[in-house]
């Protein structure tokens, strides 16, 4: 009996162990598991100030792909967007790349305020 007990517990936890790993045992990541953080580089462009934009999405397993922020201004600055990272489709910025697991996206752009980043999408990829 005491080996049918064992076992038994060895499949459930193998299961869960398993179910959790593939992301299933977490609510799928959105848009609102993702934070968008902004800081001067203390960096000056054309009498304008530099600041990064991060972004992350901490409580995500995975990588969060799909993402969109409300951006409109910041490719109007005198140094243009990382190309390579970021589209621009009439105020918005599409991110170009994943934001990875457990680590975060930057790009900088020059304005004379910070931009604030509203997310409008984002979808995990798990």
């Amino acid at each position: 009996m005491a080996k049918v007990t064992a076992l038994v517990f060895l499949l459930c936890a193998t299961l869960v162990s398993c179910h959790l790993h593939t992301g299933e045992g977490r609510q799928n990541c959105n848009k609102s598991d993702v934070r968008v953080a902004v800081e001067r580089t203390g960096k000056t462009v054309g009498g304008q100030a530099e600041y990064r934009v991060s972004l992350a999405a901490p409580g995500c397993p995975c990588s969060v792909s799909g993402v969109r922020v409300w951006c409109d201004g910041v490719q109007d600055g005198p140094e243009p967007v990382d190309g390579s990272l970021v589209d621009f489709e009439e105020g918005i910025c599409v991110l170009k790349q994943p934001i990875p697991a457990a680590s975060s996206l930057s790009f900088t752009y020059t304005s004379r305020t910070p931009v604030n980043f509203p997310v409008l999408n984002a979808t995990a990829d798990c």
